[in-house]
């Protein structure tokens, strides 16, 4: 059967693949099965399949693959949402408006059967399998079973309501898993009634109470439409009559206005009698008014109760004015809502405009109270039905008392349009009504069916009960035969096994003589079998042990019962073996049936035992002597460990986990001026002083809790005369053998002379910082001094210069040469002095200028440096060597300058040496990058290195090497600008190498190599 519908499914899968739609139908004009329904049939049958072969995991894993269409499917019914899963495979549309969705009560089955399936993969005799399964089953087979009865008798049994109805194909593959599911139950139950389930009765009734619910439903549900048919009849037939006769007597006042504009309305005797005939032949009509053009009243019919209303303004009402000058400006006639009448009462106005020409005449107000044109309009024959007419939520009218749970039921409402006024009208049946239209089949149906069920279920519990006797019978008779022959087969084994057993058995008589006695005995005493029944039992016994065994003999003769003893019987070699009894007495048959064991061998291994025991308690007693001693040693280690404790130069304390000292010593006492006594029971919050708890309270906390072993602190501690002294504490937590936190070990030492040095020490800190700030402020004060200096002293120098200039060129033939040489001399020595100058500013304007870092190639500056000395160089020849140099982060125009320098150096102090070598690289010193320039030029004394980067320091002649002394201070700002530092090695002869860093780590890192203190004006 779950190959069946599984060839049902494909089928239809097959079907909507390649648009053959009667496979999908079987009959024509039905409803076809959809695509995921065909799907999950398929699926569903495959995990039947697989659960027949017992492949449990691939049969649950199909079971909730075949049954997540239908639970999303319901999800959908339940929610209104759309998941989009019906056009997720196929996509098509069904008639009743829901694109190829599973039907409800075919979505219902499927899920049933995947829940069966999983049930069905549970362990056996477990309650989810024996009752869950049939439940499920049960269901889903009645069910699919009702829709297929449905398609067989033309009844519709097979949908629910407006919504998808089940599919033939649908409702046979259906039952057909369903019979599967239920047959897998029955070749698995374990049932004592022949292989009869025993849950086949509940099966059979929830499957008939299915069908019997469903069939009522539909009973039920085609009663509910033809109820809903026939007031929706009714209430088109009351709507168009009340629109009917409201709009008759709405243009038969119109037809009033319109004659009234072709012959005049001046007249009153014709204004009586055109109105009076309309009031006696049309019905609904309250009053009927004329108003002038200013909206007074002039005539007003009837009379009776009206006359008041003449000459009557009308216009200071703002609603009634409103509605006039709509009707008057619009030319058509306007309808109010529910209003007060002018002749009294509750109703409507119509006012219709009547123009003569384009001249305005006036308004014709006609009064229509509600009841009179209500029920004019409603047939008094429609009997059974209440009829209601609302204004909004405002009830304007209604024909019969109100039934709320009617109403709520049945109710049909359609919108009523009077000219510009938008009533409801609504309708709904009364018990009467009702009564006629419906009918007690279904109910009847119900009841009947339902005991049918019951009945059903009954017929089969008590033709599985009778089975079930029967086969209870038939297994009876065999188990006494079973049991007649498992008795000979005992007796069987029973003689065999008296015969092989190792143990000694015997059937002995109260007379004193073996009855019967096993193999066993001639291998155990040697004596051969005919010898021991031939003599009486006691003459193999041990004479010592002959009293006690006669005593035993007679206490089983008085029916004592059960006995165990030990005695000694006589081997064919004459010596004596223990035997270990236990003996049944039977004093009815006078026999005592009783088995025996060799225990010698246990006998020797028991004085073996002893023996050892006895050495076990000598040992015990030395082990004891052991312990005590011990236990001495331990005392006095606990002695000696008081007395360290107690006489510790360190104050010590044992802190309990309440935070209260349990002891302390003799150092703490003294330290905080407190006898021992006193100490012992205070917390340690009491000898803290208070700014300092907050502290120490999470640290003590994180301790006790097993988060740190301990902590450190200097803290204050309160002395016992209120004066304050430091402590450094060491507090550690003890634990015991299982870990768990029993005290705490606190130190405590007097810092308290530490901590005043230590405020020494921090004075003379701040006084030394007070100190170098004063020393910032009189640098800066020189560097403002040496750059004004420098920049007043330009302009002297270029007049002696200049003036030194014009002397010579103008008035040389008349100065003698010695003066011209010292013109000369005063010339030179204003230019070296402007260039010092032109230094000295450079070196200021170093000092000043902020740093703008960025990424830069260190060999492009080299080789524009180089490039700036090549002028200089003429013939010389110079060998340049430029290793790899990084990228670094630097003020690109600053550290060009420093290259600029040092290579200026360079070319200058090299210049005795032919060729001369120039070396700029990178190496590293103790892992860090330094940058270098070397030469091979003439060298310093390395005892002169403090004074190399000094203002206007110079170590050779000026008359051997120009310059002015200011070019390596420059190059030092410009490193310690860039939180580097710069140092020279060299020796006289043999060049020299100037090595530097441009960052505060490096400089760092050879902090400890001597460099020069700088000169005052430098920052």
């Amino acid at each position: 059967m779950s190959a069946l519908a599984v060839a049902v499914g494909v089928a239809a899968l097959w079907g909507w693949h390649f648009g053959y739609l009667r496979i999908d139908q079987w009959m024509e004009g039905t409803q076809p099965i959809v695509y995921n329904a065909a799907l999950s049939l398929a699926v569903l049958g495959a995990a039947l399949l697989a659960a027949n072969l017992d492949h449990r995991p691939a049969a649950t894993a199909l079971a909730i693959l075949g049954g997540l269409p239908a639970f999303l499917t319901l999800f959908e019914y339940a929610s209104g949402v759309s998941l989009g899963i019906d056009e997720l495979l196929m996509r098509y549309s069904l008639p009743a408006g829901f694109p190829g969705r599973i039907a409800p009560n075919a979505a219902t089955c499927l899920l049933l059967l995947s829940a069966a399936v999983v049930c069905i993969e549970r362990p056996k005799q477990t309650r989810a399998r024996t009752l869950g399964v049939p439940l499920l089953v049960s269901m889903a087979l009645g069910l699919s079973a009702i829709a297929v009865t449905g398609y067989l008798t033309g009844f519709s049994t097979f949908g629910w309501g407006r919504f998808v109805p089940m599919a033939l194909p649908a409702s046979v593959g259906l039952v057909l898993l369903s019979l599967a599911a239920l047959s897998i139950g029955w070749r698995d139950t374990d049932s004592a009634a022949g292989g009869i389930p025993s849950w086949l009765y509940l099966t059979a009734t929830v499957a008939a109470m299915v069908m019997t619910v469903s069939l009522w439903q539909e009973l039920a549900s085609e009663q509910n439409v033809r109820i809903e048919r026939a007031v929706a009849g009714q209430l088109q037939i009351v709507r168009a009559s009340l629109l009917r006769d409201i709009e008759f007597r709405i243009a038969a006042s119109e037809r009033l206005a319109r004659r009234w504009e072709r012959d005049g309305a001046s007249d009153r005797r014709q204004w009586e009698f055109d109105t009076g005939l309309l009031l006696r032949d049309v019905r609904g009509f309250e009053a009927i008014a004329w108003t002038d053009p200013a909206f007074r009243v002039r005539w007003v019919e009837p009379r009776n109760g009206t006359e008041a209303l003449l000459n009557a303004d009308l216009s200071p009402d703002p609603s009634r004015r409103i509605a006039l000058e709509t009707a008057r400006n619009s030319r058509r006639t306007i309808v109010t809502p529910p209003v007060r009448l002018l002749a009294g009462g509750d109703g409507i106005n119509a006012y219709v405009p009547v123009y003569r020409g384009p001249a305005f005449q006036g308004v014709i107000v006609v009064g229509f109270r509600f009841r009179d044109l209500f029920q004019d309009s409603i047939d008094p024959t429609l009997a059974g039905y209440a009829v209601g007419i609302y204004d909004g939520d405002r009830e304007i009218y209604l024909r019969s008392p109100k039934d709320e749970r009617l109403a709520t039921a049945w109710e049909k409402q359609a919108p009523l349009p009077i000219q510009n006024v938008q009533w409801t009208l609504k309708l709904w049946p009364a018990r009467s009504a009702l009564a006629v239209v419906e009918s007690g089949v279904s109910k009847v149906m119900l009841a009947e069916g339902l005991l049918l069920s019951v009945l059903l279920g009954a017929a089969v519990y008590l033709a599985q009960a009778a089975r079930a006797k029967a086969c209870l019978a038939e297994r009876a008779r065999q188990d006494f035969e079973k049991e007649v022959a498992e008795r000979r087969r005992a007796e069987q084994e029973l003689d065999q096994f008296f015969t092989l057993v190792p143990d000694m058995l015997c059937v002995a008589g109260f007379d004193g003589y073996f009855k019967r006695i096993n193999a066993a005995w001639e291998g155990a005493l040697g004596l051969p079998l005919d010898c021991l029944l031939a003599e009486p039992f006691t003459n193999f016994v041990h004479p010592d042990d002959l009293a006690a065994t006669k005593g035993v003999v007679q206490d089983q003769r008085n029916g004592v019962g059960v006995f165990s003893f030990e005695n000694r019987y006589r081997a064919k070699d004459g010596s004596y073996h223990w035997l270990r009894w236990n003996a049944v007495p039977a004093p009815e048959r006078e026999l005592i049936f009783a088995a025996a064991r060799d225990v010698t061998a246990e006998k020797f291994v028991d004085q073996a035992l002893r023996s050892l025991a006895e050495n076990l308690e000598q040992r015990v007693r030395e082990r004891t002597g052991e312990l005590e001693r011990a236990n001495r040693a331990l005392h006095e280690s606990e002695e000696l460990f008081r007395r360290m404790f107690d006489e510790a130069p360190l104050g010590m304390a044992l802190v309990g986990l309440d935070h209260r000292l349990v002891h302390v010593n003799k150092a703490l006492c003294a330290l905080l001026d407190f006898d021992p006594s006193e100490l012992r029971g205070r917390t340690w919050e009491d000898i803290t002083f208070p700014d300092d708890l907050q502290a120490e309270e999470p640290l003590l906390r994180q301790m006790t809790g097993g988060q740190i072993p301990g902590y450190r602190l200097t803290k204050r501690y309160l002395r016992k005369n209120g004066g304050i002294v430091w402590g450094a504490l060491t507090a550690t937590i003890l634990l015991d053998e299982r870990g768990n936190p029993i005290t705490v070990l606190e130190m405590v030492e007097n810092v308290t002379e530490r901590r005043r040095h230590d405020e020494q020490i921090a004075a003379l800190n701040r006084e030394l910082q007070a100190r170098v700030g004063e020393l910032l402020a009189v640098n800066q004060e020189l560097e403002s001094f040496n750059y004004s200096v420098s920049h007043d002293l330009r302009a002297p120098l270029r007049h002696i210069d200049g003036f030194s200039k014009i002397l010579l060129e103008e008035h040389g033939t008349e100065i003698p040469s010695a003066a011209r040489r010292y013109l000369d001399l005063i010339c030179a020595g204003a230019q070296r002095m402007g260039r010092m100058v032109d230094e000295l500013l450079e070196l200021s304007r170093t000092s000043r200028t902020e740093l703008a870092r960025q990424p830069t190639m260190l060999k492009s500056l080299v080789d524009d440096a180089m490039e700036e000395l090549r002028p200089e160089l003429g013939d010389r020849h110079i060998e340049w060597r430029v290793g790899d140099l990084p990228f670094v982060d630097c003020d690109p125009t600053l550290t060009r300058q420093v290259f600029a320098n040092l290579l200026s150096n360079a070319v200058k102090f090299s210049r005795p040496r032919n060729p001369a070598v120039i070396e700029v690289g990178k190496t590293e010193r103790q892992g860090q990058s330094v940058l270098f320039v070397r030469d091979n030029g003439v060298g310093f004394s390395a005892k002169y290195a403090d004074k190399l980067f000094g203002v206007f320091q110079r170590l050779h002649r000026r008359e051997d090497f120009e310059g002015t002394g200011v070019g390596l201070a420059t190059v030092q700002r410009i490193v310690h600008k860039h939180g580097g530092s710069i140092w020279a090695e060299a020796k006289l002869d043999h060049g020299a190498t100037f090595y530097f860093t441009l960052d505060a780590a490096e400089a760092r890192q050879f902090g400890s190599r001597k460099e020069p203190e700088p000169v005052a004006g430098e920052a």
